[in-house]
């Protein structure tokens, strides 16, 4: 395949998973509240918050969580890669690719998929995307958001 690049897994599960142990966090301490004060109106509210606040965040996990994936990028193909297996895609299967600049993450379409996919870029991926979008007939739109 050559050289890919990809982003660090440390990374990837980072950001996969912070939501995740964020929201745990503030469901230990609704449990706190709820159960180590007096029930009155503040560790009520306290609670309430807590626990919604970790509910937000265990809805985030899960919209992240079923649409970041690592990937690497060559020339020639795109691996995604999904616990054990790798699936192959050529470029010019791709619809499009941008860039989200503030969080720094690509969105990726596959022709053929109805959802996109979201990927962290390595820090040396800005030759390889230029490459790819100077090849116009292979990728619809290459955009910055």
């Amino acid at each position: 395949m050559g050289k890919s690049k990809q982003a660090s897994p440390l990374k990837f599960y980072l950001a996969k998973y912070f939501f995740l142990l964020i929201g745990f966090m503030q469901w230990l301490l609704a449990l706190v509240f709820f159960t180590q004060y007096q029930p009155n109106a503040k560790s009520q509210f306290a609670t309430l918050i807590f626990f919604t606040i970790g509910g937000l965040c265990f809805v985030l996990y899960v919209f992240i969580s079923t649409h970041l994936r690592r990937v690497a990028l060559s020339k020639k193909k795109i691996v995604i890669l999904e616990q054990a297996k790798k699936q192959k895609v050529d470029w010019e299967d791709v619809k499009s690719l941008r860039l989200i600049p503030f969080i720094n993450i690509y969105k990726l379409k596959i022709k053929g998929k109805k959802k996109g996919i979201y990927f962290f870029p390595s820090k040396d991926i800005d030759p390889l995307i230029n490459f790819i979008s100077q090849q116009g007939n292979k990728i619809k739109s290459v955009k910055n958001i």
